[in-house]
This record gives C-alpha cells, structure tokens and sequence, in this order.
C-alpha cells in the first residue's frame, strides 16, 4: 500500500515501482489475488499517465487471473478501468462494453459505489456520442446511487459531468447550477478532509 501513498501525493513514477515490485513478489508467492490488484492498480496510473500501450497488458493480466480466482472486485475494477482506457482512446463503443460490464459487476456485487462510477462515465461516453437525453438518464442513476452510498467524492465527480454537459448544450443556466452543486460538495470534502 506504499504505491497508493505515493500515486496519492502524485508521485506516479515511485508508485508504478512499487506495484512492480508488489507485482513481482505476489508472483513470486503464487498470491494471484494480490498480484491482480497490483496490476490492476498499476494500470490506473498508467491510463492517468496516459501510457495506454503500458496499461493494456496490465489489465489483461488482471482480468485473467480475477477470473481464474473468481476475485470479482477486482475484475470489476479492471472492467472499469478498460472502459477508462478505451475512452481515453476515444474509442466509444469499446468503452462502453466494459463499463457495462463493470455495471454489471457491481449489480451483481451489490457495489452501489461503483455502479455510481459506472453509470456516470457511461454517461460521459454518451455525452462524447452526442446522446444528450441518455446521457442525463444515467446521471441521474449516479446521482441515485451516490445518494445511497453518502458518497461525497461520487457526487461531486457526477454534479461536475452534469455541469459539463450542460455546458456543451450551451444551456449555461443548467451548467452553473450543478457546477455550485459541485464546488459546494467539493467544499464540503475539503473541510472534512482538514
């Protein structure tokens, strides 16, 4: 867990070493459940980082290993990450493939979090598509789900989408209030977070 103090203080170089080495070790264990979620994890910053070339065998490893081990967080994890990866790439319907399969994951994980998470970047997929109306639709299942779970980072990350996609709109009324709504719940993070 020293890669996630490092990728939190934005040191994503230090953390990718440290997920090697965690990577490598687990290997050298035969701990697959561990090694997935270092993978998985590297791969995260690698997409951050925009190495998409690095990120992809990264999570196909993952994903392999989660199936063989029936370790169904971190498959949804990577299922998400492969959808970020592809979208990245601009390549839509790729994208969305996995991020329903993420949602269909947490669905089956009862993880209310991260069908927030998915259901929001599947509305930022329709948004670049040019589906305005849908989009909305699984906004509001984000916002329904990061209701459920008192999720304020989820919240925010979803009132801020909604602001941009309003914004492409031009409906600038619309896009103002829920960027208040997301400066508000940002607000709100930073004063728990002192």
């Amino acid at each position: 867990y020293l890669a996630s103090n490092y990728q939190a203080l934005d040191k994503n170089q230090k953390a990718l070493e440290n997920l090697t080495k965690a990577s490598i070790l687990y290997q050298e264990m035969n701990d697959s459940f561990f090694r997935a979620q270092a993978l998985n994890n590297a791969a995260f910053i690698h997409i951050n980082l925009g190495n998409y070339d690095s990120a992809s065998p990264l999570l196909e490893e993952s994903i392999t290993l989660s199936i063989e081990h029936q370790n169904n967080a971190t498959l949804l994890l990577a299922r998400y990450n492969q959808g970020r990866l592809y979208e990245e790439k601009k390549q839509y319907g790729q994208s969305m493939a996995y991020y329903d399969e993420a949602l269909v994951l947490a669905a089956a994980s009862h993880d209310r979090l991260r069908a927030a998470m998915a259901y929001r970047k599947i509305g930022d997929v329709l948004i670049q598509q040019g589906r305005f109306k849908e989009a909305l639709i699984k906004y509001d299942s984000a916002l329904f789900y990061g209701n459920m779970t008192g999720s304020k980072s989820s919240l925010k990350e979803t009132y801020h989408s909604l602001s941009e996609a309003y914004e492409s709109r031009d409906d600038h009324a619309m896009a103002l209030d829920y960027f208040r709504k997301y400066a508000d719940m940002n607000d709100s993070i930073f004063s728990e977070n002192r």
